[in-house]
């Protein structure tokens, strides 16, 4: 057999595992940011890393501070590690109506697929994420409460960020931490201000000083007012910045808005230009910006600029003005009647108004400019009345025309809509649009949802620029106009509700969104495979549907397919053609037939959900669909699940009450979640014996839960087996020895079983009745790698079966030196105890508790309590101490994993060693930063291997110092050298006093306190690549001397640490001076151990 050498190992692993890094924001980014670095960190102390909690911090100042700035920063350089991340923007635009639709959005992102209800498996898969929450100028307490107001909802160590001016919205929030944004200091504000102003060239003295009275005198580091101010100034001569400066003279700084706006004023005032170039012209403003998904957006301080131009235009008499917003000045116009030919535009929120208004006929015939109206919100009739003569009128040049609650049966007849760009009339009382063919040219957007009393829609032909129809509720209507197939540029079709239409429309073949469902269509045509453009098709709980068509996998486009609820579809036409591009199917139908083996052509499905079907068993082809991550065949008659099912890459099986699924095969390791409460006629579950030789599958970060509540016929035993197969496969394969830190904020693996029963299983060797146990912990205790629970919950009923139930825990530790500890968690796992009022067994891992420094512990004791303990009572518990020994007995691994001392792991580079077995599976997280440059750089240069492994493992945070393993138990941080200060990898390493001479005595003579390296990783990258903008640049000696100068340092401490030896200067910079002279002359290098451990020293010899 070829033995690869310790080199060619080396490459192999960390090929693999750069290519599972994930990428990330470049740095580059936010390299032009300046003044953030500060906030930044003071932030991060808020939202406090180490804490398990769900925790709220806000960020609070004026518009145009930088608050969306910093988190922006905050959200790039933390999400890579959590779960799952999003990022809301405008939150304060999100109306009370549409917020259900948010939760969903926010919903959708975090669990990273789209969620159509916020079931229970929802929830129960959301409490089990750990996720970063980013909500972005917030301004109402309702908006949050919906949105994040319970912390229950996210996993242990979540986080919640808000942004908002207004600080009592996070006081209602109850929010953990509350970070006032400051201004930037003059010398940030002098930097922002130049990188506007001079766009990256250097001024002349005469600039400069000009500059610093800009920045002192008026913008006085507010952000966007030195950006505005910069681009007003750019290009511009000294005598022009002389003559801006002396008009600046008479504006107080309470007036920087004055200067904006009158910058505004110009540009607007001077407008001769088209769309593109005048918005061109806002962006280099920095009126308008452009984000990341190509949106124009405006800054809430320009906006409230312009609303003050605008109230400056009549102070006093509102009906002067051009725009009307605030609903005071609306409602007062409205009910005076004193609207004026100036008034363009009138936006009303109708759950404002405070007293009834009756308008008049004619109130519109005095705004003959009106370009935009918006009435929306909540209504009350008997607010806004209209005079029984209704409306006489509407403007002809509205633009934009939104009115909630529409009051008429039509529109009023002289109303000619040919500039009309967008029409919104919902939950209305019209029966008809207008008579006869209207010129609507310029008509895109065309909105009547929820018109119960429309029973037609007028000629639409000559609407040739439509994009989209929403008609969802309009249950009176009967068809579609016959010109709708000329619209070519229709995208979006919204027919959900329409229970009286019953005859498939004639569509055009541009359309991508179309919503039939609830309809009472009985056939699809033929014809629907002219819609290549195709990517939704909902026709769930069309009741009369039939038959699709035989061509219907010519719908190449297709990405989402909904026929849930089609009681009269009999069967699905056979698959002829690759569908490459559909990914959801959900279909719910009872009476449907076993499908024909030519659908093995749908590669591309991710979810396929088979709810409440007949159909008793699925094809094998199923499982050979390489995309498929979630099967749901809940409530359905399926008898048997293939065994092709272990081959498969399947992530979550819902079978839950199943009543005649008698067995579960062997399960692929890829699998996260296994639902099969209630399948009453289940008697074995298969255990995973064959498949452990395959490795890891999928992210580990995810818990592992297979739920069999009311499986009254089920095997214990095989069960149990597989709990203790699947808990020590994946706890031998994590880094959970405690030398072995797993990546800082990735939420716990836990593999977690539950079935009905009353005894504890005798694997678990420390048994109580009760809710508590004490245990005394052998004196050669070896190996360990994490803990296994089991409890018997008595009379496990759930009342409420959408209620979460968590677990709380307690451990307290007795050391030798009478010293005493105690931990304190909370295990977010949902329990489904179900409505089957039975006894439930609950066995349970907790894998990182491994890193807990056991070493000098006696005597352990643990108390468990449900959090709602008078509904479910712990009548007795069990505790397995994990060791890899057990992992051995079951054959998972083989003995070569065990080590001669206790606790100790030896150095070997092998691939069975440590750097496959520890460094290996940290990478198969996701939430490692991607340095593959630094990586890949590293293990190219002409060093030893065990320093090659020392530099990964710093440059990603792996080095378990105290700051990192205080990360996952309540540690000192102290720097055990100076005591002084936290002690983090480039503490220890770099600004230590007690090894800066270290550095400072090599022949470089380098001064460790004049670099600015925020970690290992910059420091490695200022070593190898250089400082471009400093003289700090090395040779290749360097990276040598710094190798041996690190590990010798990290030795040295580990003897302070655990033996109470000297950390002597002296001694170490001769001994490095040695090594590092051994090396240059090529002498054979001293073989020297390395302890990745940061509590007890090694003596492994490295090979």
């Amino acid at each position: 057999m070829y033995a690869r050498s310790e080199s060619e190992v080396i490459e192999e692993i960390v090929k693999d595992i750069l290519n599972r890094l994930d990428n990330m924001s470049s740095k580059d980014e936010f390299k032009d940011l300046v003044g953030i670095d500060k906030q930044v960190q003071n932030i991060e102390l808020l939202l406090s890393f180490n804490s398990l909690d769900v925790l709220i911090v806000g960020l609070w100042g004026m518009g145009g501070i930088g608050k969306t700035t910093l988190v922006e920063v905050i959200f790039s350089r933390f999400a890579p590690q959590f779960e799952s991340c999003c990022f809301l923007r405008d939150i304060k635009e999100t109306k009370r109506h549409k917020l259900q639709e948010l939760q969903k959005k926010l919903f959708s992102e975090l669990l990273k697929e789209k969620i159509v209800n916020v079931n229970q498996f929802v929830k129960d898969r959301l409490q089990r994420t750990k996720v970063l929450v980013v909500l972005d100028d917030a301004d109402d307490v309702e908006q949050l409460e919906y949105l994040v107001g319970d912390r229950d909802w996210f996993g242990l160590g979540s986080r919640i960020i808000i942004t908002t001016r207004d600080k009592q919205v996070l006081k209602n929030i109850q929010a953990d931490g509350i970070y006032e944004v400051d201004e930037l200091n003059s010398h940030d504000a002098l930097q922002l201000f130049y990188a506007s102003a001079f766009k990256g060239t250097s001024p002349s003295p005469v600039y400069v000083e000009m500059s610093k009275r800009v920045v002192t005198e008026y913008a006085k580091g507010v952000p966007l007012a030195l950006k505005v101010l910069g681009c007003h100034l750019c290009s511009k001569s000294i005598e022009e910045w002389e003559s801006e400066l002396k008009m600046l003279e008479n504006i107080p700084y309470d007036k920087v808005q004055n200067v904006l706006k009158d910058d505004a004023k110009r540009i607007l005032d001077s407008y001769r230009w088209g769309v593109d170039m005048g918005i061109s012209v806002l962006i280099d403003r920095s009126l308008l910006t452009i984000d990341c998904s190509n949106r124009l957006s405006m800054h809430d301080l320009v906006q409230d600029m312009g609303k003050e131009i605008v109230r400056q235009e009549s102070p006093n008499e509102p009906g002067r003005r051009s725009r009307l917003w605030f609903a005071e000045d609306v409602c007062s116009v409205l009910k005076n009647n004193t609207t004026t030919p100036e008034i363009q535009g009138m936006s009303l929120d109708m759950s404002k108004i405070r007293a009834a208004i009756c308008m008049s006929p004619r109130l519109f015939k005095a705004m003959p400019n009106l370009k935009f109206l918006r009435f929306f919100g909540y209504y009350v009739e008997e607010k806004l009345k209209l005079q029984k003569k209704g409306l006489k009128c509407l403007p002809s040049e509205l633009r934009y025309l939104h009115w909630d609650s529409f009051p008429l049966k039509r529109l009023p007849p002289k109303f000619l809509p040919q500039n009309l760009i967008e029409l919104h009339l919902i939950n209305n009382k019209l029966e008809k649009l207008w008579d006869g063919v209207q010129h609507i040219v310029s008509l895109k957007v065309l909105n009547l949802e929820g018109s119960k009393k429309l029973t037609e829609i007028p000629d639409l032909s000559l609407a040739l620029n439509l994009e989209k129809i929403n008609l969802s509720g309009c249950i009176s209507l009967e068809r579609l106009p016959g010109g709708i197939c000329k619209l070519e540029l229709l995208q979006d079709l919204m027919l959900s509700g329409c229970s009286n239409i019953d005859e498939f429309p004639e569509l055009p073949k541009n359309i991508q969104c179309l919503y039939m469902d609830e309809t009472a269509i009985k056939n699809v045509p033929p014809s629907i495979e002219h819609l290549s453009h195709l990517l939704v098709f909902d026709l769930t709980n069309c009741k009369r549907l039939e038959s699709l068509p035989t061509n219907f996998s010519k719908l190449k486009s297709l990405e989402q397919l909904y026929i849930g609820g089609c009681l009269a579809l009999n069967y699905l036409p056979e698959i002829k053609e690759p569908m490459e591009h559909l990914t959801v199917l959900q279909t719910q139908e009872p009476w449907i037939r076993p499908w024909p083996s030519s659908n093995e052509k749908l590669d591309g499905i991710t979810k396929l959900v088979l709810q409440e079907t007949r159909v008793p068993e699925i094809p094998d082809w199923l499982f050979s669909l390489p995309g498929l991550d979630v099967l749901n065949l809940c409530e359905s008659n399926i008898i048997r699940i293939p065994e092709s099912i272990k081959r498969s890459k399947l992530k979550r099986l819902y079978v839950r009450d199943c009543k005649f699924l008698q067995s579960l095969p062997e399960l692929p390791l890829s699998i996260q979640a296994v639902y099969a409460a209630g399948c009453i006629s289940m008697e074995m579950v298969s255990n995973s014996w064959s498949l452990l030789a395959q490795g890891p599958k999928g992210d580990l970060s995810f818990q592992r839960r297979f739920s069999f509540e009311g499986c009254l016929k089920l095997d214990h035993k095989n069960v149990i087996t597989e709990f203790q197969l699947r808990a020590l496969f994946y706890a031998s394969i994590l880094p959970v020895s405690k030398h072995k830190v797993q990546e800082r904020h990735v939420t716990p693996l836990e593999v977690i079983v539950s079935y009905p029963g009353d005894e504890i299983p005798e694997w678990f060797s420390y048994q109580n009745v009760g809710d508590s146990i004490d245990m005394m912990l052998p004196t050669e205790y070896t190996n360990f790698i994490g803990f296994a629970f089991c409890f018997v919950v008595e009379n496990a009923h759930n009342d409420d079966i959408n209620k979460d139930v968590y677990l709380n825990w307690e451990i307290y530790l007795k050391t030798n030196s009478n010293g005493e500890r105690r931990f304190q968690l909370l295990s977010k796992s949902k329990y489904f105890g179900g409505n089957y009022g039975l006894n439930h067994v609950l066995m349970s891992t907790h894998l990182t508790a491994a890193a807990f420094d056991f070493d000098p512990v006696i005597e352990m004791s643990f108390h468990f309590s449900f959090e709602d303990p008078l509904k479910r009572k712990i009548k007795s518990c069990g505790i397995r101490l994990l060791s890899l020994q057990d992992p051995i007995e079951f054959g998972i691994i083989s003995d070569q994993y065990v080590f001669a001392e206790a606790n100790v792991v030896a150095n070997e580079l092998q691939p069975s060693g440590f750097l496959k077995n520890i460094i290996y599976p940290l990478f198969s997280f996701q939430g490692f930063p991607s340095r593959q440059q630094l990586c890949e750089k590293i293990l190219s240069c002409k060093i030893l291997h065990r320093h090659k492994t020392f530099w990964l493992l710093l440059v990603l945070d792996c080095l378990p110092v105290r700051e990192v393993v205080n990360y996952l138990m309540d540690l000192d941080t102290t720097c055990p050298l100076c005591g002084l200060v936290s002690e983090s990898a480039t503490h220890l390493f770099l600004y230590c006093q007690s090894v800066g001479p270290l550095w400072f005595l090599s022949r470089w003579g380098l001064n460790t306190n004049s670099l600015c390296c925020d970690s290992m990783a910059t420091f490695l990258e200022l070593v190898l690549f250089g400082d471009p903008n400093s003289l700090c640049h090395f040779n290749g000696d360097f990276l040598l001397y710094a190798s041996v100068l690190l590990e010798t340092i990290w030795l040295a401490r580990n003897k302070l640490v655990h033996e109470e030896k000297t950390f002597d200067i002296a001694d170490i910079h001769s001994s490095v001076q040695a090594q590092f002279n051994d090396i240059i002359s090529l002498k054979p290098y001293p073989k020297r151990a390395i302890c990745f451990n940061s509590f007890k020293p090694v003596s492994a010899i490295d090979p």
